[in-house]
């Protein structure tokens, strides 16, 4: 991988993390904020509970009848949230970067293709005007070309070879996602569409979106850039 590409995956990860942690921030945040204006004392007022402002349903382990055991549980909350985000991010990274890596080698391959002649006439010190009407007429330079079309073969054979991996292992998963995704972010808009600006979940929920349009652009995009990269060869 080059160091373009690399300094690319290293941003690449570090902003996903950021997205899908802010989910859990602003779901945070959010709850917070509408606990607060709800219940500005130590309990719940009638017949609230700490369960109506948690934005993700969940079991608290401990006594939440108070406002502050329902702060302590968005906390606890945040924790399961973050250990989710880490397991999705990490998921999609290494899907991502893997694409790029195989993005990287088509493009070298595909250069390294139309260059054999060029890389061979240097190898044998020839002269890069040299010219020869048939290659047999030159034997050692013939099998120079075949010796260096053979290393692009067979480095094109193991890239198909991790590409079929690739798909054998992430196919399903990406099926999967996308379908929960596409799901995800239509229940989020019929939400949204309840919800007016002032309302503290909205903000949460547009975050959610947005999160989820990235994680859904990114397989689109990566997978479309390996498609072009192969067609260069």
């Amino acid at each position: 991988m080059t160091l373009a590409s690399r300094t690319f995956c290293s941003r690449f990860v570090l902003t996903t993390y950021i997205v899908y942690f802010m989910v859990g921030v602003t779901a945070h945040l959010s709850a917070l904020l509408s606990l607060n204006k709800a219940h500005k004392g130590p309990s719940f007022e009638g017949n609230a509970t700490c369960y109506d402002f948690l934005p993700y349903f969940f079991l608290i382990p401990f006594d939440s009848e108070s406002t502050r055991g329902c702060k302590n549980a968005l906390i606890f909350m945040d924790l399961g949230l973050g250990v989710l985000g880490s397991y999705v991010a990490s998921c999609d990274t290494l899907f991502c970067i893997l694409l790029v890596s195989m993005k990287t080698n088509l493009k070298i391959l595909s250069e390294a293709t139309r260059s054999i002649r060029n890389r061979t006439l240097v190898k044998m010190g020839l002269p890069v005007d040299f010219k020869v009407l048939r290659d047999e007429d030159f034997p050692q330079y013939e099998q120079a070309l075949y010796s260096e079309l053979k290393k692009c073969n067979l480095h094109l054979a193991t890239l198909i070879r991790i590409n079929e991996d690739i798909e054998r292992i992430f196919s399903l998963v990406i099926l999967l996602q996308t379908v929960t995704l596409v799901f995800m972010m239509a229940s989020n808009i019929f939400i949204a569409s309840l919800l007016s600006f002032s309302d503290p979940e909205m903000y949460s929920l547009i975050e959610n979106c947005l999160a989820a349009l990235i994680q859904l652009s990114m397989s689109c995009y990566f997978g479309s850039s390996i498609t072009e990269a192969k067609k260069s060869i």
